[in-house]
């Protein structure tokens, strides 16, 4: 497959991969028959660096391979039509094009007579007519798996109808459906489009559907989400936000996996043990800023699901109080996500969780030394990985984190500028996990990146993955008035180290082009060794 995806780093800004890497990639692979496969080759490529390290790193990969690519024209941040894809790579049946330009999607489509995709994903490319779906329906019409975003200002659902008659192996549709307001549209529009997606699903129990429902005003009338949620059966995953009109009933999604409500004011603790209820293989549950779930609900929630994944938001209600509501999940979830707003006392809640293995923390107020000292993470053996967002404060040590020894993969999160010396503890602190193999900071202010920062860094002896990533889009990469040379030397000796993503000023190209010769040419082994992988299986024409 290939994909042409953005980095959503948490940050502000999101940097792209440019189409010319992917085209870069694309050009080593002579055989067009082969070019479906060339994923395993962008796998290993794929750069979520800022768009110069992207530059600098094609650059050197040019000199050391010795190639000319015959793809590799124009600006780095060009990004193509999506007519231009689908002109270039005809045999394609796997597509990702999320961040492709596309000015009118009916047009572009009608250039071609049939296209061989399998799987496409329109996710960023809007529907906002029946003519725009009904002609990729006949133009794509063995489709099996087709993500979407759908307006309803204009649309009648006719062209879902002209979907489902056309692409009889469709197995999986995922719709963003916007419905705004009333005054958008008019409350007919959208119940058009709705009633036509029940009656499509309906008549197809085959096709497994993943909703993003969102923006239904009160305002619109008749719109009872057990009444639009008749095709529950079809169902695998539901994302409901900013939801006024009224959840009432009992549902009955008994496919229903994973479900996520945001923000949606009419919800409340009977809503939603009701809705829990009817969906008796729900494993991952989301509540985010639904102010009238209470500690009251998640309990009922707790006794009546067995979820395995649970993220909690934006709720008013206490840590412990939170934490006292959900234990009866403790011997069946396995990733907790809270974000705090409270006041916290304690993390002792935290222990006694046997089989989490990804834990993901957001604390909005500061935490005292003393309460983050307590041991909470040694009762936690099989913990993967440690997500800590910090929002306007950070603390003054972090020997909290080896308590757990054993952990691989750990995130942490400023949103605020952090001192250099805390910094320098906090790596401190991380280069004795012995086990850590993946490590994220995400953090906006640059002066620590020093000598003493990377010589702490080379001591973590198994690390495969290093990501530093700003959380202020205040910020201008060209504006860094900071040089790498001395952090990436003092990195050179780590030979674990596989991928690694640093920000980069533009007076810092040359550091990085002696940094990609010397760490052991990790970027372009990782490429070389897929190329040839490809070629021992007979898969790639030359290269």
């Amino acid at each position: 497959m290939i994909s042409v995806l953005p980095f959503r780093s948490g940050a502000p800004s999101i940097a792209v991969l440019p189409w010319t890497t992917v085209a870069y990639i694309l050009s080593l692979i002579e055989s067009v028959e082969c070019r479906n496969r060339a994923s395993e080759v962008c796998r290993a490529f794929r750069l979520h660096e800022r768009q110069s390290r992207k530059t600098l790193a094609l650059r050197g990969l040019q000199r050391h391979l010795g190639l000319v690519p015959r793809c590799f024209t124009g600006d780095g941040q060009t990004q193509p039509q999506l007519e231009t894809v689908l002109e270039t790579f005809k045999c394609l049946k796997d597509l990702d094009v999320r961040n492709l330009a596309c000015d009118n999607l009916t047009l572009t489509m009608n250039r071609f007579e049939v296209l061989p995709v399998q799987t496409l994903n329109l996710e960023t490319i809007p529907i906002w007519k029946d003519l725009d779906l009904e002609v990729v329906a006949k133009k794509c019409v063995n489709l099996e798996s087709l993500c979407l975003t759908v307006h309803l200002r204009q649309f009648t659902g006719k062209g879902l109808l002209t979907l489902a008659s056309s692409c009889r192996n469709l197995r999986k549709l995922r719709l963003f459906l916007y419905i705004g307001s009333e005054r958008d549209f008019g409350a007919e529009s959208a119940r058009r489009g709705l009633q036509s997606l029940v009656k499509m699903v309906t008549e197809n129990p085959d096709i497994q559907l993943h909703i993003s429902l969102g923006h239904i005003p009160s305002s619109i009338s008749g719109l009872r989400m057990d009444r639009l949620l008749g095709m529950g059966a079809n169902i695998r995953s539901l994302v409901l936000y900013f939801l006024d009109t009224e959840i009432g009933g009992t549902l009955s999604c008994k496919n229903l996996t994973e479900v996520t409500f945001g923000s949606c004011e009419s919800l409340g603790d009977e809503d939603l043990l009701n809705f829990v209820k009817g969906c008796p293989l729900l494993t991952i549950l989301r509540i985010l800023d639904c102010k009238r779930v209470t500690d009251r609900g998640l309990a009922e929630v707790a006794q009546s699901a067995k979820l395995s994944s649970l993220s909690l938001c934006f709720l008013k209600i206490s840590l412990s109080s939170m934490l006292n509501a959900i234990k009866p999940l403790s011997h069946s979830l396995t990733s907790l996500r809270l974000m705090i707003s409270n006041t916290v006392d304690s993390l002792s809640g935290l222990s006694g969780w046997p089989r989490l293995n990804r834990l993901d923390l957001t604390f909005t107020s500061t935490v005292p030394p003393e309460v983050l000292s307590e041991p909470w993470l040694e009762s936690c053996p099989d913990l993967q990985h440690v997500g800590i967002v910090m929002q306007n404060w950070c603390p003054a040590s972090f020997t909290f984190l080896t308590s757990s020894l054993t952990l691989p993969s750990l995130s942490v999160t400023f949103t605020t500028k952090v001192p250099r010396e805390i910094v320098l503890s906090l790596l401190e602190d991380i280069a004795v996990l012995p086990h850590l193999t993946s490590l994220t900071l995400y953090i906006c202010n640059e002066e620590w990146l020093t000598e003493d920062a990377g010589a702490v860094m080379s001591k973590c002896p198994k690390l495969k993955s290093l990501n530093i990533v700003w959380t202020s889009n205040q910020l201008a990469i060209e504006d860094f008035e900071f040089g790498l040379r001395p952090f990436l030397l003092k990195l050179l000796g780590m030979k674990c180290l596989q991928n690694l993503q640093v920000p980069s000023s533009r007076r810092d190209e040359n550091d990085l082009r002696i940094f990609y010769r010397g760490l052991h040419a990790h970027t372009m082994y990782s490429l070389l060794k897929s190329i040839h992988d490809l070629k021992t299986r007979g898969e790639l024409a030359s290269y």
